[in-house]
């Protein structure tokens, strides 16, 4: 296991646990675990964690069986429902382990996920996959990021793309979308919901479909806060101005609706989560009331910033370095240098 996946397992047991701290204060002692898992480019990847020494005690992982498909140049994709199943096996298998080790069934107390971003997928009104994702290396849509950008500049929700000089990556959300609008008519005309990895699995643990904050505030043009901060309403935080001047206004009818910042509890696994995950004798040793309500999961978000918090890079002033299969620089300052809000605008070389 290497230091970054250790530092995004680190970042999941710790954000879980103190939301449910401070919203339950309950009493975290030694025999408690949470899970963590990260859904990378190639594999997923669990890790079980011990509540009051955040020690690793056990880890599985599994590699998409198809692994990434390249079916011309600069593009990527993969297939939905096998990131689903590796996040099976590779937790079937960090529990094995943990009993093993443990020589018990390992009391589990909440979940959470991260995965990449943006792998964009378009869902039918049953939430099965319409095609393959669009990984988030797809670079298929770099014409319309030079669209988005004829078309819309000066609009303040691109001033997190250089100050709104560009230019915009085509591995962001709207891009992605409006590629499959403009090439995939009859995908985009079947499409209920237009998504991320991170929504689509937490789809599949909890049966509530949601974006995180984190990932619209950093790749799709959001403002988060306002996002969260405003349930049922479609419109809230959404860049309304910029999706009309590019022709993709309908694409507010089939992102998620609710948006949840990462910590916060966005639903309870599912019965056919936890026969999936392995975690029927795990639910089976809860007291009555715990089983009844269910594990709960907790909102994650974008693989790199996961990781940032696991390296304890969190304090103004601190940089990030995240390498895996892209390179990323991550700094956190006092207050928002790039913004969607009133008059401000965004910082010359910063991007998200």
């Amino acid at each position: 296991i290497d230091i970054i996946m250790i530092t995004k397992f680190l970042y999941i047991a710790t954000s879980f646990l103190v939301h449910l701290f401070v919203s339950t204060s309950t009493n975290l002692d030694a025999n408690r675990y949470v899970l963590g898992i990260d859904c990378g480019t190639e594999s997923a990847r669990v890790g079980l964690f011990e509540c009051s020494s955040g020690l690793l005690i056990a880890s599985g992982v599994s590699e998409y069986q198809s692994g990434t498909v390249f079916p011309k140049p600069g593009q990527a994709e993969q297939y939905p429902s096998e990131w689903w199943e590796s996040v099976g096996q590779a937790c079937r298998t960090c529990i094995v382990s943990s009993i093993e080790k443990l020589k018990t069934v390992p009391s589990v107390i909440g979940l959470s996920m991260d995965t990449t971003c943006c792998s964009v997928v378009a869902l039918d009104e049953n939430l099965s996959p319409l095609r393959p994702c669009l990984l988030w290396m797809d670079s298929r849509s770099s014409s319309q990021t030079q669209t988005i950008l004829e078309k819309a500049r000066g609009d303040h929700s691109l001033f997190v793309n250089n100050d709104g000089e560009g230019p915009i990556s085509a591995e962001w959300m709207i891009p992605k979308a409006l590629w499959i609008k403009e090439n995939e008519p009859e995908i985009w005309a079947k499409a209920k919901y237009i998504c991320e990895k991170q929504d689509y699995l937490n789809f599949k643990l909890t049966g509530v479909l949601c974006t995180s904050g984190c990932n619209v505030a950093a790749r799709w043009h959001w403002d988060a806060e306002l996002a969260c901060q405003s349930k049922g309403d479609r419109h809230a935080g959404r860049p309304v101005s910029l999706l009309g001047k590019i022709g993709l206004l309908d694409v507010l009818d089939k992102w998620p609706n609710e948006c949840v910042e990462m910590g916060r509890v966005l639903g309870r696994l599912s019965n056919e989560a936890v026969r999936h995950l392995g975690l029927t004798d795990i639910i089976a040793k809860l007291p009555l009331e715990q089983q009844q309500q269910g594990i709960p999961v907790a909102q994650g978000g974008p693989d790199a910033y996961v990781g940032m918090v696991g390296l304890g890079c969190v304090s103004p002033g601190k940089l990030a370095l995240i390498t895996g299969s892209s390179h990323l620089h991550l700094a956190v300052v006092p207050s928002p240098v790039t913004s969607q809000k009133g008059t401000r605008r965004g910082l010359k070389g910063v991007w998200g």
